[in-house]
């Protein structure tokens, strides 16, 4: 229901206008079940694409740090839930 109502809230009405591609990020121990279940609710509430990434790559490539490249990057993700710690080689 919440991507639904942002989605309504982000694409202009009409027959001609763009569906969104989303990219959604997800906890690392998720299932492959729960996985499928944001890309459905996604395309329902209206995506043309949607694509779920990891919460520590998106952290990563929020802070700009090299995701591409063979060097070493350690993230610590504190949030209001787990601590999530991810190290890239």
């Amino acid at each position: 229901m919440m991507i639904l109502h942002y989605l309504k809230q982000g694409i202009p009405k009409g027959i001609f206008a763009p569906k969104p591609t989303l990219v959604i990020s997800v906890p690392s121990n998720i299932t492959s079940v729960e996985k499928r279940t944001v890309i459905d609710a996604a395309m329902h509430g209206g995506a043309r694409e949607s694509h779920v990434v990891e919460e520590s790559f998106a952290t990563a490539f929020g802070a700009s740090l090299p995701v591409c490249e063979p060097t070493g990057s350690m993230i610590v993700d504190i949030g209001g839930g787990p601590t999530i710690l991810a190290v890239s080689l």
